[in-house]
Protein backbone atom coordinates (compact mmCIF):
# COMPACT_ATOMS: atom_id res chain seq x y z
CA UNK A 1 0.00 0.00 0.00
CA UNK A 2 1.69 3.16 -0.78
CA UNK A 3 0.51 5.68 2.15
CA UNK A 4 0.92 8.46 -0.10
CA UNK A 5 -1.31 7.80 -2.35
CA UNK A 6 -4.06 7.08 -0.27
CA UNK A 7 -2.90 10.19 1.89
CA UNK A 8 -3.77 12.30 -1.19
CA UNK A 9 -7.33 10.87 -1.94
CA UNK A 10 -7.82 11.52 2.20
CA UNK A 11 -6.32 15.21 2.11
CA UNK A 12 -8.55 15.98 -1.31
CA UNK A 13 -11.72 14.60 1.06
CA UNK A 14 -11.40 17.27 3.99
CA UNK A 15 -9.65 20.41 1.92
CA UNK A 16 -11.34 20.15 -1.30
CA UNK A 17 -15.10 20.42 -1.21
CA UNK A 18 -15.51 19.70 -4.36
CA UNK A 19 -13.75 16.87 -4.08
CA UNK A 20 -16.13 15.54 -0.87
CA UNK A 21 -19.24 16.22 -3.30
CA UNK A 22 -17.72 14.26 -5.84
CA UNK A 23 -16.87 11.47 -3.88
CA UNK A 24 -20.48 11.62 -1.67
CA UNK A 25 -22.52 10.86 -4.79
CA UNK A 26 -20.25 8.50 -6.60
CA UNK A 27 -17.17 7.47 -4.71
CA UNK A 28 -15.99 5.05 -6.85
CA UNK A 29 -15.54 7.28 -9.84
CA UNK A 30 -14.14 10.30 -7.82
CA UNK A 31 -10.86 8.11 -6.79
CA UNK A 32 -10.68 6.24 -10.22
CA UNK A 33 -7.86 9.16 -11.56
CA UNK A 34 -5.79 7.93 -8.39
CA UNK A 35 -3.37 5.35 -8.78
CA UNK A 36 -4.39 2.60 -5.93
CA UNK A 37 -4.22 -0.83 -5.99
CA UNK A 38 -7.70 -2.84 -5.55
CA UNK A 39 -6.78 -2.99 -1.62
CA UNK A 40 -6.30 0.60 -0.98
CA UNK A 41 -9.57 1.52 -3.29
CA UNK A 42 -11.72 -1.25 -1.14
CA UNK A 43 -10.05 -0.04 1.82
CA UNK A 44 -10.92 3.57 1.05
CA UNK A 45 -14.44 2.80 -0.54
CA UNK A 46 -15.29 0.73 2.59
CA UNK A 47 -13.24 2.88 5.26
CA UNK A 48 -11.45 0.37 6.13
CA UNK A 49 -9.28 2.95 8.57
CA UNK A 50 -7.89 0.05 10.64
CA UNK A 51 -6.04 -1.36 7.57
CA UNK A 52 -5.10 2.13 6.44
CA UNK A 53 -3.81 2.70 9.57
CA UNK A 54 -1.81 -0.08 10.29
CA UNK A 55 -0.42 0.46 6.49
CA UNK A 56 1.06 3.77 7.71
CA UNK A 57 -1.76 6.33 6.59
CA UNK A 58 -1.65 8.83 9.28
CA UNK A 59 -4.15 8.37 11.86
CA UNK A 60 -4.76 11.99 12.41
CA UNK A 61 -5.91 12.18 8.51
CA UNK A 62 -7.77 9.17 8.43
CA UNK A 63 -9.56 10.88 11.71
CA UNK A 64 -10.43 14.60 10.25
CA UNK A 65 -11.41 12.77 6.67
CA UNK A 66 -13.67 10.44 8.35
CA UNK A 67 -15.43 13.07 10.31
CA UNK A 68 -15.87 15.28 7.00
CA UNK A 69 -17.58 13.10 5.30
CA UNK A 70 -19.24 11.34 8.17
CA UNK A 71 -19.92 14.30 10.26
CA UNK A 72 -18.60 14.53 14.17
CA UNK A 73 -21.47 12.41 15.20
CA UNK A 74 -20.17 9.23 13.50
CA UNK A 75 -16.91 9.53 15.99
CA UNK A 76 -18.18 6.55 17.80
CA UNK A 77 -18.38 4.60 14.43
CA UNK A 78 -15.02 5.83 13.57
CA UNK A 79 -13.31 4.41 17.18
CA UNK A 80 -15.13 1.21 16.36
CA UNK A 81 -13.85 0.61 13.05
CA UNK A 82 -10.30 1.51 13.97
CA UNK A 83 -10.94 -1.05 16.97
CA UNK A 84 -11.91 -3.71 15.20
CA UNK A 85 -9.01 -6.60 13.58
CA UNK A 86 -7.65 -4.88 9.84
CA UNK A 87 -9.18 -7.89 8.01
CA UNK A 88 -12.62 -7.60 9.13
Amino acid sequence: MSSYTVESVLFSLQSDPGFMERFKSDPEAAIRDYPLTEKERRDILNWNVRAMSEAGVSDMLLMVSFSAIHGQQAMPDYMRRMNMPAGA
